[in-house]
């Protein structure tokens, strides 16, 4: 499957592609904001590789940026709301990262995915909990939130921030893999949206 945010005619036979609308695309070029250069991303998930193209535009300050989706992490082939049920999934379950990430490997279809990556992506979030407070204490509660399952070796103020991180990330613990999907690209959105940053 590829997916396009470029509206061009290809020819990829059986494969769906989603694209945005002409109505857009017509738009941005009258904007002066779409240009002919794109670049292309790999997304790995259920044993399928996705190619993402995004087009390059140019900004009000005259710099050209790359509209990435919000499900794609940068610098990763992994969607970020794997990155958000990995973490989710360690902090409520009491299972080592080792056997969450075999988990997460499964259930995603994955061939590789680290226990380092949940290590790093854990680290980089929690750090981030003090300037965004507001945003990660989730305020909607149409969900149920998991119970923190807490390490030995955690502080009180660790702790305190685990749960804050669990209350952000828990909506991503769906059952299905849409709705891990959809509520997991929403977080991303929501915190880029209000940093300007990628949250893990």
């Amino acid at each position: 499957m590829k997916l396009t945010l470029i509206n061009k005619k290809v020819n990829f036979g059986k494969t769906q592609i989603i694209a945005i609308s002409p109505e857009e695309i017509e738009f941005l070029k009258k904007s002066d904001l779409i240009l002919k250069k794109h670049k292309k991303y790999l997304i790995r998930i259920n044993y399928r590789i996705y190619q993402i193209i995004c087009p390059i535009m140019k900004n009000e300050k005259g710099e050209y940026v790359v509209i990435i989706p919000a499900f794609k992490y940068p610098n990763s082939n992994i969607p970020i709301f794997v990155h958000f049920y990995a973490i989710g999934l360690y902090l409520s379950s009491g299972e080592s990262m080792r056997k969450v990430a075999n988990k997460v490997k499964k259930m995603f279809g994955m061939g590789t995915f680290s226990h380092t990556t949940i290590s790093r992506t854990l680290k980089k979030m929690i750090s981030s909990i003090e300037e965004n407070k507001d945003l990660f204490i989730n305020k909607n509660k149409t969900h149920n939130m998991p119970q923190l399952a807490v390490r030995k070796h955690w502080g009180n103020d660790y702790i305190k921030k685990a749960n804050i991180l669990l209350s952000f990330v828990s909506p991503v613990l769906a059952e299905t893999n849409d709705d891990i999907a959809i509520n997991g690209t929403k977080i991303s959105y929501e915190f880029f949206n209000k940093n300007k940053k990628y949250c893990a």
